[in-house]
């Protein structure tokens, strides 16, 4: 699994949000706590793997790095050299741990060093529907069914979450049509040519994206650390709001 983390300013909104001492400093030392973070060695370094120790934790009981042997290498150089040519401005992050994960950047990985892994490197894009209130319903007094889940994606009253997500669509084909991961492709599998012309407009890839989304994240928030009058189920102290002591901790 990736080992990465969220912007700090997204971990600022926590406390934005209404939650007093919910920050990225005041978390970020229970992170450095859980990890057990494995310094890349001399044969990864000069593969390409870059690191900021003071954004890990070395005594925590998860282990993190990156794998050994460190295979598939040589397109992920491709992949970081190409998003760095074909998008103007953009950084090479060293560690996408820090806080600031934004740039071209090699992951990391929630593995022990050591074990038989195998690396992939790809073009996809994350963004998430920032302003879109989904809904979360019980179906049945039997607890086996699954609850009813909606995200309810591009309903938050914006046009700027569809308008990213079709920017983010066009930036990935523009990173693999370029040098030198280009040289190393034979040919656009989705959405393809045929779906989505080469020359598509802003308007196409959106209604591409629309008509296909699926999250690739790592949802939370189902039951909200707000306010209550903001439709918060807990408070700050993570006890439900009308009880005495019954508290909800999401550990995801």
């Amino acid at each position: 699994m990736c080992w990465t983390r969220g912007t700090i300013d997204q971990y600022d909104s926590f406390e934005e949000l209404g939650n007093p001492g919910w920050n990225f400093e005041s978390m970020f030392r229970y992170m450095k706590q859980a990890e057990f973070y494995h310094l890349p060695n001399p044969q990864q370094v000069s593969l390409g793997a870059t690191v900021d120790p003071a954004a890990h934790g070395f005594d925590g009981k998860v282990n993190a790095g990156f794998p050994q042997p460190y295979e598939g290498t040589v397109m992920a150089n491709d992949m970081v050299e190409a998003a760095l040519r074909a998008i103007p401005g953009l950084v090479h992050n060293i560690d996408v741990a820090s806080g600031t994960p934004n740039g071209a950047a090699r992951f990391q990985y929630s593995i022990k060093p050591g074990n038989k892994s195998e690396i992939s490197s790809d073009g996809n894009t994350r963004s998430s529907s920032a302003n879109a209130r989904g809904t979360v319903h019980i179906k049945s007094s039997d607890p086996s069914v699954l609850p009813e889940i909606d995200p309810r994606f591009f309903t938050g009253g914006s046009d700027l979450d569809i308008f990213l997500k079709g920017n983010a669509s066009q930036l990935a084909r523009r990173i693999f049509d370029t040098p030198p991961l280009q040289e190393l492709l034979t040919g656009e599998f989705l959405p393809g040519l045929a779906v989505v012309p080469e020359n598509a407009s802003d308007a196409e890839w959106q209604d591409y994206v629309k008509a296909g989304y699926s999250a690739v994240l790592h949802p939370i928030g189902s039951v909200p650390m707000l306010p209550q009058h903001n439709g918060g189920a807990v408070g700050p102290d993570l006890i439900v709001y009308g009880t005495s002591n019954v508290r909800v901790v999401g550990t995801s």
